[in-house]
């Protein structure tokens, strides 16, 4: 494969190209939360299991409660009480009512709930000012999943109300794709721990906590290694953790810089490179191959050009490994606050805050004056495609969101 300066696009195909979704495993429901389906899952039961009542109320015959208003109210009979969890022995009969709370099974004879606004009760007998035509407040057996019925296909990723509809659907536990264990290398004889002494000159390994950071909201388990800017330590590190771990994912020594060995290791230990570069900034120095099949993402050591390399290109590639196809950071459009220029035969990448101006949503490029400070606060990135020279002030763009919880709607 080539190994030349490529498109934002032919990068992003050359990336996820060669990768396929790892094995699967079973696991159990409450461990199920962002997994990737890797199979079908059927309801194996109704729900619920026989008619319920949708209302606190009555259970009634509806021609005994025709034509009933306030003026002229019907009154019934009150025979007994059920609420959910058991059940009415008998059946009701003309001029008789059973006072019913929600989720209750339905009484045999039963056609209606009448609801308790529209009904007053002094435990005897129910005087009914509405009527209650057949099936009013009432939830069919199997109404909300019947038996049979798919609640999962292959390809889903597991939400909260999946893992609810599966839990309604009596499945205890799914077969899932298995998450990528990856492995972190972040090389530089000034990078150090966070929380050791930081001397003069040193950085603390932000990229690196931010790459795990991201890999950790998708459920992707990560270990942080460090090596300096020695071939022949950087070349064992990266041995061993292509032997440990499922992907690897370095950060920086990916430039033209004396001391920028990570390339050259890579093809000391027989990987083969897709690209080395992209075109596109900030992320040109990005680069991804593979080593005995396994994916190698090489981020730049620039705090900006390494997030943006990391969302747009390696944590799509991570996540098809988990099973995740056509993976995309979520997706807001709206106004663009001020013209974005752009150069043709070049991704640019902007990051920007979501503000309200007029009473309306826009998008405001941001700044570099102070990188890491930029990528925290950003709400989004907007990409500028090599085809254009730019964007005008007030088009609609599409953002691609850090954080939908900060889309400022309100």
């Amino acid at each position: 494969m080539s190994a030349k300066r490529v498109s934002f696009e032919e990068a992003l195909r050359l990336t996820l190209e060669p990768i396929e979704p790892l094995g699967r495993e079973v696991m159990e429901l409450s461990r199920l939360l962002g997994r990737t389906a890797a199979c079908k899952a059927e309801s194996l039961v109704d729900s619920p299991t026989m008619d319920v009542s949708l209302k606190d109320g009555y259970a009634v015959i509806s021609a005994e409660v025709s034509g009933a208003s306030p003026e002229t109210p019907a009154t019934l009979t009150v025979v007994g009480e059920v609420a959910a969890g058991s059940e009415f022995v008998g059946r009701i009969e003309p001029g008789q009512a059973v006072r019913i709370l929600t989720g209750a099974p339905v009484p045999d004879g039963a056609q209606a709930i009448l609801s308790d606004e529209f009904a007053s009760g002094d435990g005897d007998t129910v005087k009914a000012v509405n009527d209650a035509n057949p099936g009013r407040n009432i939830l069919k057996k199997g109404g909300d999943l019947a038996k049979g019925q798919t609640v999962i296909l292959p390809g889903e990723t597991i939400t909260p109300p999946k893992i609810g509809l599966l839990a309604a659907a009596g499945i205890s536990s799914l077969e899932v794709f298995r998450t990528p264990k990856t492995a972190i290398l972040a090389t530089g004889d000034e990078i150090v721990a966070p929380g050791t002494p930081l001397e003069p000159g040193k950085l603390y390994a932000s990229n690196a906590a931010c790459i795990a950071a991201w890999c950790e909201r998708y459920g992707i388990e990560t270990t942080i290694r460090i090596a300096p800017d020695d071939p022949k330590t950087m070349e064992k590190s990266m041995v061993e953790a292509l032997e440990e771990f499922d992907a690897l994912v370095t950060s920086g020594g990916v430039w033209k810089g004396d001391r920028d060995y990570v390339f050259d290791m890579l093809e000391r230990i027989g990987w083969t490179p897709a690209y080395r570069h992209v075109r596109m900034g900030p992320g040109k120095s990005a680069g991804f191959g593979t080593a005995g099949k396994k994916p190698v993402f090489c981020l730049p050591g620039g705090p900006p050009s390494n997030h943006t390399a990391l969302v747009l290109l390696a944590l799509p590639g991570l996540l098809k490994m988990a099973g995740r196809d056509g993976f995309s950071l979520p997706v807001a459009r709206v106004r663009l606050s001020n013209a974005i220029r752009g150069q043709v035969g070049w991704t640019q990448v902007v990051h920007g805050r979501l503000e309200r101006e007029n009473g309306e949503v826009v998008f405001v490029p941001m700044e570099m004056k102070s990188r890491l400070t930029m990528m925290a606060v950003a709400d989004g990135i907007v990409i500028v495609e090599e085809s254009a020279s730019g964007m005008a002030e007030g088009a609609f763009v599409e953002v691609l969101l850090m954080d939908p919880d900060r889309l400022k709607l309100g």
